[in-house]
């Protein structure tokens, strides 16, 4: 049974939450603490599956218990229901904290989002959810990271100038999405859209949040090369996936999902350096995909860990849902949905970006063109980046 740990200090707070959740008694372990010295000798004691705390209590903030609850069980899920949590305070949580909630909260979204943190946590050891929950936030590049030190440091920059450089980093773009769609910001509906979002955050927020907690992380030579090559692929299958779509909103949604197409792989170079070179290296021995030989040594694939760390964060499921089956069978695809779209987004990328030596996964089956109807767009684009491509063809 999984333990689930309720942290307020208010006693009618956890009583209602008691009262409210009681039918899931058989199912969840539920634990109730009034301080979080209790509930930190709970969380060292004891496996715990999903914490929630409130963010202000007298010993310590929401942001330092969760930071401890982190280094005691990194596999747990850690979520923020308060009240009274002003942007500064959000902007900590969010370096810590995968959800925020905000008092009252319904009891309805509450018992979802603790299952849906559950259903997450089951379809991977114990050994990856540490990792991925360990992980406070993406690698960013130095080339973005420095673009946006120097932005904000001008007094004149636009929130046009730096909702530009987010945009264009997979692991900002992320950071950003997960704060502007916790509950704390209350929009009515989740917010795809990365640069209408760092403008919501507006600029002083942004620099808080990337800056001040360390959104950048040194990776080292081989792994910047490897980073910026996938920056260039990731804006790339954005770029065509929006292009594919009419709907505006599915254009937006198609786009941010290419974007963090491959957030998972993100996640793997930062975290396990040493066995994802060695993944690499091996399938390009064997001449398969790099998901194939991430199955087959860490029994989870990049596709996998990027759906359940963009899951724990709360963004929109077709988001989810696009980066999870990216590696799925063309015959699954028979309308041009967000997924169908970021599918055959990478596909055109890497055709696209491939040079002579190359092997690509996947080619652009005609026949999946002509069964989604997107025969004309995609045959303008390959025009396109054949007609400014270097040398004039390619």
């Amino acid at each position: 049974m999984k333990r689930v740990l309720f942290v307020d200090d208010e006693p009618q707070v956890l009583e209602g939450i008691r009262r409210s959740l009681r039918p899931k008694r058989k199912e969840w372990n539920m634990v109730f603490c009034n301080t979080m010295r209790e509930a930190l000798v709970e969380v060292e004691c004891h496996p715990t599956a999903v914490v929630v705390s409130d963010m202000r209590m007298p010993e310590m903030d929401g942001a330092e218990f969760l930071a401890r609850v982190a280094a005691l069980r990194p596999d747990a899920m850690r979520i923020i229901l308060s009240g009274q949590m002003d942007e500064p305070s959000a902007v900590r949580a969010a370096s810590v904290a995968h959800r925020f909630l905000s008092k009252p909260c319904d009891a309805k979204a509450l018992e979802a989002v603790i299952t849906h943190a559950l259903r997450l946590s089951s379809g991977l050891g114990s050994d990856m959810r540490s990792l991925i929950g360990g992980l406070e936030s993406l690698p960013s590049l130095p080339q973005a990271y420095l673009a946006l030190n120097q932005a904000v440091a001008n007094e004149n920059v636009t929130m046009t100038d730096v909702a530009r450089i987010v945009e264009s980093d997979p692991g900002m773009s992320a950071k950003i999405l997960q704060l502007v769609n916790s509950s704390f910001f209350g929009l009515p509906r989740k917010m795809v859209n990365i640069s209408q979002a760092a403008s919501y955050l507006g600029v002083g927020t942004i620099k808080t949040l990337v800056l001040a907690n360390t959104l950048f992380h040194a990776l080292g030579t081989a792994g910047l090369e490897a980073a910026e090559r996938e920056r260039t692929r990731s804006l790339l299958r954005a770029r065509i996936a929006r292009r594919l779509f009419v709907d505006r909103s599915r254009a937006e949604a198609a786009s941010t999902a290419a974007l963090l197409l491959h957030i998972g792989t993100l996640m793997l170079q930062s975290r396990l350096p040493i066995e994802h070179s060695a993944n690499v290296a091996l399938a390009e021995h064997r001449h398969v995909a790099l998901h194939e030989i991430e199955r087959e040594r860490l029994g989870v694939t990049h596709a996998e860990v990027g759906a359940h760390l963009l899951g724990l964060w709360g963004l929109p499921s077709e988001i989810i849902d696009a980066v999870a089956g990216h590696h799925g069978s063309w015959s699954e695809l028979t309308a041009l949905d967000v997924r169908g779209g970021v599918r055959v987004a990478e596909a055109l990328s890497t055709e696209v970006l491939s040079e002579a030596g190359d092997t690509p996964e996947a080619g652009l089956p005609p026949s999946v063109v002509d069964r989604l109807g997107i025969s004309d767009a995609v045959s303008r684009m390959r025009d396109e980046f054949a007609a400014t491509a270097p040398g004039g063809s390619r």
